[in-house]
Formats: C-alpha cells, structure tokens, sequence
C-alpha cells in the first residue's frame, strides 16, 4: 500500500481509529521502543556516547547528501 505524500491518511485506508492497521503499527511501535530500551539497559555510559557520536556522524552525512554543498548552518 502506498499512498504517497499528497493524499490524505483517510485515502490511504489507515485513518480509521481501531483499524487493524492501525493497531498493528501502534503495537510494532511499542514493541521496537520496549525492545531499544532493553538493548539500552546493559551498555555502559562510554557505549551510549559512542553510539550518540556514530549517529550524529552519520546523520550529518546524510544531510549534506541531500543538501549538495554544505551551507553555513546545519540544516538546507
């Protein structure tokens, strides 16, 4: 299912309250973020600034793919 970024939630078939859809993605949600916090649990402090290093590493990569030439600040 793709609805692409100009229609409506309602287009998509999702936008109904208690669709089966809907509640499959809130409870993919919850179990990702339940799962992320007790992959979280054991790492030390060092771990944790490592990885908050990494991904800022790697998302200022992707922002200056999709800006071209850096610019002065950090966003396009």
């Amino acid at each position: 299912m793709s609805c692409g970024f100009s229609g409506s939630v309602e287009s998509c078939g999702t936008g109904k309250p208690g669709s089966p859809i809907v509640l499959l993605r809130l409870f993919y949600l919850a179990l990702t973020g339940i799962v992320t916090f007790l992959r979280l649990l054991p790492m030390s402090s060092t771990d944790k600034n490592i990885e908050i290093l990494t991904l800022r590493h790697q998302l200022a990569v992707l922002q200056r793919q999709a800006c071209g030439v850096p610019k002065v600040g950090p966003r396009c």
